[in-house]
């Protein structure tokens, strides 16, 4: 019974990609156009029935790379060995893929690619600027270069020889990592979509439980020349109804109860009850 085996096809855009994918199919190229999705290509390499997974190159579709990552059993990194100003970029773009922890610990076949189109190709220069063996002992993972150009894969067929045995060698260990790290993602995604949802409804009653605005300074000061607040009316009556003791001197204030001046703070004999009630 053969295994399936995924193998992500990475590297900048116009590195060579989609031309060594139809190689290892062995399929005929019949478009030139560059890849802007993903394309999948199927070979079987001894008992295993291999599925190269290439992914555009350009920086918009690089931020989508890392969702192909848990799947992923090694990784092909292409790099164009004729453009000397996209060298160094390509390297960062690397390291960028390697320590990622769902990459970390995997084997990792590096193709520096068209050296047909190099005068001189100097891989020693190349592996100068490129210290793969950095990125090896750092994050743990097992790194070949190799070298391709147009008619000449001897190379890369022997780089992909290597690749199988590395998987063979590590296959119960990676088909175990793999289920986890699937199941990590899905876990990290439920978690991030709870966040957004409890932070979305936090908004709505934030939102639903703001005070209303304090009225302006202009229609504070209207209501308080009008007297229409409740604390002024009450004022302006006790000023108007307070009464005064006989001992306060000529100045005695007058209450009139029921259309009856009374004078001080004593009430005559001759009003009835009932006005009193009143």
């Amino acid at each position: 019974m053969l295994e399936n085996i995924n193998i992500l096809v990475l590297g900048l855009n116009g590195s060579g990609k989609t031309e060594i994918c139809h190689v290892l199919s062995d399929k005929k190229r019949t478009d030139m156009f560059p890849t802007n999705g993903l394309r999948l290509f199927a070979r079987k390499i001894e008992n295993f029935a291999v599925t190269f997974t290439e992914i555009g190159g350009n920086e918009g579709i690089r931020n989508i790379w890392h969702h192909y990552y848990p799947k992923a059993h090694a990784i092909i990194y292409v790099v164009d060995l004729a453009d000397e100003v996209a060298i160094n970029e390509s390297y960062d773009v690397l390291s960028n893929v390697i320590k990622h922890r769902f990459i970390q610990g995997k084997s990792i076949l590096v193709l520096a690619n068209k050296t047909d189109l190099c005068e001189h190709p100097d891989i020693l220069d190349f592996y100068e600027r490129f210290p793969l063996e950095t990125l090896a002992n750092f994050y743990q993972s097992h790194i070949l270069l190799q070298c391709c150009g147009h008619n000449d894969y001897t190379e890369l067929y022997s780089g992909i020889d290597w690749l199988r045995h590395r998987i063979e060698i590590d296959l119960q260990h990676l088909k175990n990592r793999i289920s986890f790290d699937i199941e990590s993602g899905k876990n990290q995604n439920d978690s991030r979509s709870r966040i957004r949802r409890l932070t979305s409804m936090s908004q709505v009653r934030g939102f639903l439980r703001r005070p209303r605005s304090a009225p302006s300074v202009a229609t504070s000061s209207a209501r308080a020349k009008q007297g229409t607040g409740s604390f002024s009316r009450s004022r302006r009556l006790i000023r108007k109804n307070r009464v005064h003791s006989a001992d306060q001197g000529p100045n005695i204030a007058q209450q009139e109860v029921n259309g009856v001046k009374v004078e001080g703070n004593t009430i005559p004999e001759n009003v009835s009850g009932e006005a009193m009630q009143r």
